[in-house]
């Protein structure tokens, strides 16, 4: 059952991660580095730079665009380590990022740079990142393309309109029961097992009021709302993630499937 939204939600920020993969990274990486004084890879600073492109991902105008500024904070004695053993890493680790956006059709509005600073804070063998969209694009005959079929301007190279809503589709399944299909015409979509709920889960693993459907910047965002079995996107359970078409939440025993048009 669908019903048009009734009312509006608090929007408290709340960041969105990849909570089991951080997890496991903590529980296994940092223990082992801290013991055994391994020195950090580049591989793991490539593998938390991809995680934060797949997390910073965003929809407009039916195309996923990705960041493609990352600024990477490492305890003093990693970056000098790494930076000894590759000057280059900063440039390298860019070109990764750009080859992962292409082999996942993600448009990007500038090439990825990549920094990488010192910072006390972060204990040894960890990576922090950040990872922001460009402000002003680079001119240039070196502007990159986007995604597979993305070709990007040097001077305009993906114009971003002002946000509205993706023409979207939820696509709802569930064990035994025949597909439903609903326009996403407004947000913000209240998702639950309670009848105020503007898309109702007949599910008793889904909690009353579960998830929340809203846009941001342009972009389709799914928010948990503190559920007692949690939201799924894949293997990893999510607190609030930025959708793209073909995006498959699991609630319960219920899954949702976004269909971009």
């Amino acid at each position: 059952m669908v019903r048009g939204p009734s009312a509006r939600l608090a929007d408290p920020m709340a960041r969105p991660l990849a909570a089991l993969e951080r997890f496991f990274e903590r529980l296994v990486e940092r223990p082992i580095g801290r013991l055994f004084r391994a020195p950090l890879e580049p591989v793991q600073v490539e593998r938390r730079l991809g995680l934060a492109m797949d997390e910073g991902r965003r929809t407009v105008a039916g195309r996923t665009l990705a960041p493609d500024r990352y600024r990477v904070q490492l305890h003093a004695h990693d970056l000098a380590s790494l930076l000894r053993a590759d000057a280059r890493l900063e440039a390298r680790l860019a070109e990764a990022l750009l080859a992962r956006a292409r082999a996942r059709s993600y448009a990007l509005l500038d090439r990825p740079r990549v920094t990488l600073h010192a910072n006390a804070a972060v204990p040894r063998g960890d990576v922090a990142v950040t990872a922001t969209i460009v402000d002003r694009p680079a001119a240039g005959p070196d502007a990159p393309s986007g995604g597979e079929g993305l070709p990007l301007e040097a001077t305009a190279v993906f114009p971003v309109p002002v946000p509205t809503l993706p023409r979207a589709v939820l696509v709802m399944g569930a064990p035994g029961r025949p597909e439903r299909r609903t326009p996403i015409e407004s947000t913000p979509i209240r998702i639950g097992r309670a009848t105020d709920n503007d898309v109702v889960l007949p599910d008793e693993r889904v909690s009353r009021h579960h998830g929340l459907l809203l846009l941001r910047q342009g972009a389709l965002v799914y928010r948990d709302l503190g559920s007692a079995n949690g939201t799924f996107l894949g293997a990893a359970r999510v607190s609030e993630v930025a959708l793209g078409s073909g995006d498959v939440l699991r609630l319960g025993e219920t899954t949702l499937r976004v269909e971009v048009a």
